[in-house]
């Protein structure tokens, strides 16, 4: 783990094992992360296969993106310790945010997996990937433990904790079924507590955490570490579901389709562009002028267009400008919470042209299920399949196997 990197060797690109997991984790769509070598080799000789490691505790971006390609659901298993605990979560919050469903392993007493199923045995360690909790969940009853409900004036600190880790959740629907259970935990937390004066002050809670908007204090700071114990990074966007809005989502248990990460993607590059207005010309010439699909992202697009025409609209962000501007209020709502949550990227340009190849990917594979459909009728009336038909179809298959550019 603390080999220096090489040219031939980089570390943040490499997950311990992925060779001999790789086809188990694409035929489960899951892989689960553990910490050490002998985590990885131990599960993998009693027939796990699917297990694998960062080289280091926190994982990079270049894994998180690996991870992604590679299975839909992470269950991840690293130890108690609350050190190695918090450097772990900032990176996976990165790999929350690609859309992959996390959760968090807990072994008894605190052990290892070698160590777990050197005593339990395969059986063992697979009740308890199981059994894995949803990321949000284990942040909310790690935020009610650092807590203790003994300690005057820890309510109040608790309260504040789990409010900011639910407005982590960027889906109003999500973000409710999650309040319920903050509700419950509270419950057991401190008995005292009724569930409704609960519920009203979490509400009331996450809307003062809203409206506060400074940066020292801005709920999801990249450059705070809040009474929750995260660091906070960029934040989950909401889960598409058939009818789209600035609050849908999907069910906790559903995994994510291939519509659900376009639109993530639209979420994204948007806010980018409200970050970036000089981002426009490549968004325009490599998506035309009705780059968003999703008619919310559409309308806050077509305001922002007007915003970057002014003259000096590419000096910085105009996110404020558009919301001026702005009178329907669920594009409000999702420029509101672009304002209070402003995105700082590294490399704007790299994760634009991210955004616009995942859109670019999409609108092939739909224009191929379309001429799929067209050339099926044409089967079914006995009529043979239009030439100019087949050759778009052709052209489009030997552009969706085309390397991607990331």
């Amino acid at each position: 783990k603390n080999t220096a990197d090489t040219p031939l060797f980089i570390k943040r690109n490499v997950l311990f094992g992925l060779a001999q997991a790789k086809e188990a984790i694409r035929a489960s769509n899951q892989a689960i992360l553990v910490e050490g070598y002998m985590d990885v080799i131990m599960p993998h000789q009693v027939g796990i296969k699917n297990v694998i490691a960062p080289l280091g505790t926190a994982l990079t971006d270049e894994q998180c993106k690996v991870l992604h390609q590679q299975a839909q659901q992470v269950i991840v298993a690293f130890d108690s310790d609350t050190a190695g605990q918090m450097a772990t979560l900032r990176g996976l919050e990165k790999l929350y945010d690609t859309g992959c469903d996390v959760r968090i392993l807990r072994l008894p007493d605190g052990k290892d997996p070698d160590e777990f199923i050197r005593a339990h045995g395969a059986e063992g360690f697979q009740r308890c990937v199981a059994e894995a909790m949803p990321l949000v969940e284990f942040k909310l009853r790690r935020a009610l433990e650092q807590h203790p409900a003994t300690v005057p004036g820890s309510k109040a600190q608790a309260l504040e904790a789990v409010s900011r880790v639910l407005m982590d959740v960027r889906s109003e629907v999500l973000r409710a079924e999650y309040v319920d259970l903050a509700v419950n935990l509270f419950s057991k937390w401190s008995p005292d507590l009724p569930d409704q004066n609960m519920k009203v002050a979490i509400d009331r809670q996450m809307n003062r955490l809203l409206q506060q908007g400074s940066q020292h204090s801005q709920w999801n700071s990249r450059n705070n570490i809040r009474d929750s114990g995260f660091a906070h990074h960029t934040p989950s966007l909401p889960h598409a579901a058939e009818n789209r809005g600035p609050g849908s989502t999907r069910p906790l248990d559903k995994r994510l389709t291939r519509d659900d990460l376009v639109w993530r993607a639209e979420r994204t590059l948007l806010h980018l562009l409200l970050q970036y207005p000089g981002l426009l010309a490549r968004i325009r010439a490599e998506l035309g002028e009705s780059p968003l699909s999703d008619p919310v992202h559409s309308a806050v697009y077509q305001v922002a267009l007007v915003a970057c025409s002014s003259s000096n609209a590419m000096a910085g962000p105009i996110v404020a400008r558009v919301l001026d501007t702005l009178s329907d209020p669920d594009a409000r709502l999702v420029v509101t919470e672009m304002a209070t949550n402003p995105l700082v990227s590294a490399d704007s340009e790299q994760e634009a042209g991210d955004c616009i190849e995942k859109i670019q990917q999409h609108r092939v594979s739909r224009r191929i299920e379309d001429l799929e459909n067209l050339m099926k009728a044409q089967q079914a009336a006995g009529q043979p399949a239009d030439h100019a038909v087949l050759q778009e179809y052709m052209q489009l298959q030997l552009q969706r196997k085309k390397p991607s550019k990331s």
